[in-house]
């Protein structure tokens, strides 16, 4: 149910599934701590407000619509953030773009409060960083990480962002000028993000961000790679963004297969489709079937992370 009701404005399968299981739970209690678990109370919360009426029970509604607000408000503190960062390093000539976050919903869910976040994520590029966490220092952020001036330039090399965290609210922010520690980034240019740029609105505002089929890859590395598909949020923002965005597919696969991550990408476009339940494009499908190897890990994963009794699992057949 979870699966299909965060699906459900993009597949008519999905919305389909949804519709037939919601009669059928017997334990609400489990399915509201799961989706909290996956990071998907929101947009579940919004698919039961419109479609379940009548049939889940209204202290189920109630609890969920409390934890909604209590999402929607820290993504909004978020999102003032956002802003006030921005604003600040812009004025002081530091390029800046928003990804990720708040972002991510509103390019992904069209809502920026649909996604929970914990942070709000910026590209600087690396010239920038040192200056934009010093100007964050004096406008009242604490950096989480002291580095000395004779390390500075190793952190650069090796690492890939500065975390700080606002000191009256606790809000996090962090700026990376590389989107993985360089031996987990597969050589994926962070400055190549800066070519090409699109607009995304937040809030009836637009802001710079990463192009889709770029941001594709940097999920990839980010959910895949680096956090092996651990949450099902990011299994259902890799299935959105292939649903909803229209990419030049064999560019995107040539360029994943040059930075050695096309595995990567093929295993998060199997788990869109048999977790998520959409239909992949050709290339996308024409590359699963063509890797053994990351089929039998998409498998691993799915049954590791999204079987085994919980409320959430692979969408029906």
């Amino acid at each position: 149910l979870i699966v299909a009701a965060a699906m459900a404005d993009c597949s008519e399968r999905a919305a389909d599934e949804a519709q037939r299981l919601v009669p059928l739970v017997e334990d609400w209690g489990a399915v509201v701590e799961e989706a909290v678990r996956q990071g998907l109370l929101p947009v579940v919360y919004r698919y039961l407000a419109g479609h379940g009426k009548g049939v889940v029970p209204q202290a189920v509604m109630n609890d969920l619509r409390m934890r909604y607000h209590g999402a929607v408000a820290g993504n909004i503190r978020l999102i003032d953030q956002l802003f006030s960062v921005m604003s600040l390093l812009q004025g002081h000539g530091i390029g800046v773009m928003p990804y990720k976050g708040p972002v991510m919903s509103s390019q992904l869910y069209g809502d920026p409060c649909l996604r929970p976040c914990c942070d709000v994520d910026f590209l600087v590029r690396m010239a920038d960083a040192q200056r934009a966490r010093d100007l964050l220092v004096e406008a009242g952020y604490e950096p989480e990480v002291s580095v000395g001036p004779r390390q500075e330039g190793i952190y650069l090399r090796q690492q890939c962002e500065y975390t700080l965290r606002r000191r009256n609210t606790g809000v996090a922010v962090e700026l990376h000028w590389a989107i993985a520690q360089k031996a987990a980034s597969f050589g994926f240019d962070a400055a190549s993000l800066w070519d090409d740029p699109v607009g995304a609105t937040v809030e009836g505002r637009e802001v710079p961000t990463v192009a889709p089929a770029k941001m594709l890859l940097v999920m990839a590395i980010h959910n895949g790679a680096k956090h092996q598909w651990e949450r099902l949020l990011w299994v259902i923002d890799f299935a959105r963004l292939i649903s909803r965005v229209r990419l030049p597919w064999q560019e995107v696969m040539a360029l994943a297969r040059r930075l050695g991550m096309r595995r990567s990408v093929v295993v998060g476009s199997i788990l869109a489709r048999d977790v998520a339940g959409i239909a992949l494009p050709a290339e996308l499908e024409e590359a699963a079937g063509a890797a053994p190897v990351a089929a039998r890990l998409a498998d691993h994963i799915a049954e590791r992370r999204f079987d085994g009794g919980a409320p959430v699992g692979k969408m029906a057949p």
